[in-house]
């Protein structure tokens, strides 16, 4: 393997000459088996960290969520550095020296293993979160003080796990971004977590959404590390100063989150019961049949919730309804609770009002 050239390299050199998770990827899928001859710097985030004080050395997992040049295809990749030496190639003797979230560059071979497994070989590390080693050489060693920020961190305390969409110095994913999968807690409090690295020092915009329609606005400018309340619907704080002030305290929601799809405008999506029913401009209704449809859904604790729904059910004849103006069969149910829905002639409009309203030219 060739030589390293960190020892007359800057950080920001270095960086710049290292790859990506993703193209390191396609590097070691394309040498196969046989690991490459030179050396590599790849720089990425670590989603998952062994270190093994007894042999001195750290399996490291570093994950990108990347879009394939190639095939147009918007995934993860994910890179092992295998038994990988700490700086210098110096065995490590900390088992917490390296955490989930850090960000790395390391320098060594890259190999397929078995044809599936991408990885690096006989590496090690060379810069831990913008920090080079004290001893390596550089010409231009990095003030302990700075943060070379080449990632930014999102926290977000939602509900439910919501999709980032981000754009600017990187797209992660076409709309509507990935679904949040890990949580952290912070000061006691839960918050779905992704690091997205970016090109050096540059920031991020981002929009938190629920897949199915709703979303905030837009967030522009983000960089470093941001942690922001989102209702699972269109509402959002940046709390960072709160968090790391430790006063923050989770924000009480409308439930209306946990509710997949909740006003019809994808159909019938997440819904459940029989199949008569039918969707459109984001209403849904049901004709001559007997139906039932329906949501199982996971309440953060237990307590008193209301459930609201807008709906009527509309009869036939309205002098069949002033005869019979309870026999309203259609109910909203939660659990044991049920509560008939009203039926369209219960608030009518009156001749004297329709007459006011053709006047005014509303359309009813």
């Amino acid at each position: 393997m060739g030589g390293s050239e960190e020892g007359s390299m800057t950080y920001r050199e270095i960086y710049e000459k290292s790859l990506t998770v993703s193209r390191a990827v396609e590097v070691c899928q394309s040498v196969g088996e046989q690991a490459t001859t030179e050396g590599y710097y790849v720089r990425g985030t670590v989603s998952d960290v062994s270190i093994s004080t007894s042999y001195g050395d750290a399996n490291v997992t570093l994950t990108e969520y990347a879009t394939n040049r190639e095939t147009g295809e918007t995934k993860e990749y994910t890179l092992i550095l295998y038994r990988v030496k700490s700086f210098n190639g110096e065995k490590f003797s900390d088992e917490s020296m390296i955490q989930k979230g850090d960000e790395v560059i390391a320098y060594g071979q890259l190999v397929n293993y078995k044809g599936t497994t991408p990885e690096m070989t006989n590496g090690y590390l060379v810069a831990l979160n913008g920090n080079m080693s004290a001893n390596n050489g550089a010409t231009e060693p990095t003030d302990p003080t700075i943060t070379y920020s080449d990632t930014v961190k999102v926290y977000i305390n939602c509900l439910i796990p919501p999709y980032l969409y981000t754009w600017g110095a990187r797209e992660i994913a076409e709309w509507p971004g990935v679904k949040m999968t890990e949580q952290r807690e912070v000061n006691g409090i839960n918050f779905w977590y992704m690091a997205i690295s970016t090109t050096y020092e540059a920031s991020l915009n981002l929009i938190f959404n629920d897949g199915n329609g709703n979303q905030t606005t837009d967030i522009n400018g983000v960089t470093g590390t941001h942690y922001y309340w989102y209702d699972g619907m269109n509402s959002y704080e940046d709390i960072t100063e709160e968090v790391l002030a430790g006063t923050f305290t989770s924000r009480d929601y409308i439930m209306t989150a946990l509710i997949t799809n909740p006003d019809f405008r994808n159909d019938n999506s997440g819904w459940k019961g029989s199949s008569y029913l039918y969707t459109s401009n984001s209403v849904a209704y049901s004709g001559d049949y007997n139906y039932d449809f329906y949501q199982e859904i996971t309440v953060p604790k237990a307590g008193l919730y209301e459930v609201q729904v807008q709906g009527f059910q509309e009869q036939d004849d309205y002098r069949y309804f002033k005869e019979n103006k309870r026999d309203v069969p259609v109910y909203l149910y939660a659990n044991g609770s049920v509560t008939p829905l009203k039926s369209i002639y219960e608030e009518r409009i009156t001749d004297e009002n329709a007459q006011t309203v053709e006047r005014l030219g509303i359309l009813v």
